[in-house]
């Protein structure tokens, strides 16, 4: 499959999920290198070289904010803070930091205000990525930032877009899901997470229905399937290599 299919349009939403170690943040950080333009968006980018009617392009992503809450995160390329005042610096000179990763201190971390603080200034900010590296850090049950919903529903407006990963799909709000253009599920190991995927995206068979085919032993690690709303079916399993 190409390669190019797999990445967002500035304007959509997608969802990684699948448990750790599965390979999820390695293919969400290659895939947010990159924004999808297609005939879609003919219109707004027509006098890039790249561009041509009737193909699919890749363009460079410019403007990403990660929110790590694991603090694991290291990656090339992104200038790392750990305090929301940081953040705010960074985020306003946007030339010398196009892309950073939030990694809060302990703090921060355990005060919702600073979750809406994240996404409320990557509203605000505008032609901007937001990137949660775990959803369940930031949202559970029904609860979940303002501004994480500004972004989903009204993101487009801005120019902003969200993505994210989980490795608990079945414990985060459902908008979260419902919202997603693109999701990308890996192995997951809790019978209720499984179920939850096999019931937002359109699967056959009986192994399908109740997620068994994302199970760690049917799912090898790094190997995933890949829905995009709006079409019929689920493609895969694939693995994204390089």
């Amino acid at each position: 499959m190409n390669f190019a299919l797999f990445v967002p349009r500035m304007d959509q939403r997608a969802l990684f999920v699948g448990k750790t170690g599965c390979g999820k943040s390695w293919a969400a950080r290659r895939i947010l290198q990159w924004q999808r333009h297609d005939d879609e968006c003919i219109d707004r980018c027509f006098d890039h070289p790249s561009i041509a009617k009737g193909t699919i392009a890749l363009l460079p992503r410019r403007y990403v904010i990660a929110y790590d809450a694991k603090g694991l995160m290291r990656w090339p390329g992104f200038h790392r803070v750990t305090s929301f005042e940081a953040l705010n610096r960074a985020a306003n000179n946007p030339k010398k930091f196009p892309k950073i990763i939030y990694a809060p201190n302990a703090k921060e971390l355990r005060d919702e205000n600073f979750h809406e603080k994240f996404f409320l200034l990557c509203y605000e900010r505008g032609k901007t990525t937001a990137y949660v590296d775990e959803w369940y850090a930031v949202a559970r049950g029904l609860t979940y930032p303002p501004s994480a919903h500004a972004i989903l529903t009204r993101g487009r407006e801005m120019g902003v877009s969200i993505v994210g990963s989980t490795q608990r799909p079945s414990g985060i709000p459902q908008a979260i899901m419902s919202e997603a253009d693109l999701f990308f599920a890996f192995h997951l190991k809790m019978p209720q997470d499984r179920k939850k995927i096999a019931e937002m995206i359109p699967v056959d068979g009986d192994d399908a229905r109740n997620g068994d085919l994302l199970k760690p032993t049917t799912l090898k690690k790094t190997k995933f399937f890949f829905y995009l709303d709006g079409d019929d079916i689920v493609s895969g399993p694939h693995k994204l290599q390089g």
